[in-house]
């Protein structure tokens, strides 16, 4: 599991072969995101802002 420089992402764990994202935040809610491609999870896990990606290239595609 990376590590995130995120203020609002506690965790991420990504399933290569279902293309499955589960992502965790400080608040204690969930997102499960299916079919996620994995440039978007290596999106997520280099980003600046990881809550900021997650709010603009994963919430509500997927």
């Amino acid at each position: 599991m990376p590590v995130l420089n995120s203020s609002c992402i506690l965790s991420v764990e990504y399933d290569a072969a279902t293309r499955k994202l589960e992502v965790t935040f400080v608040s204690g809610k969930s997102y499960t995101l299916q079919n996620v491609p994995a440039y978007k999870y290596v999106g997520l896990i280099t980003a600046e802002s990881p809550g900021r990606y997650f709010n603009r290239q994963l919430r509500g595609q997927y």
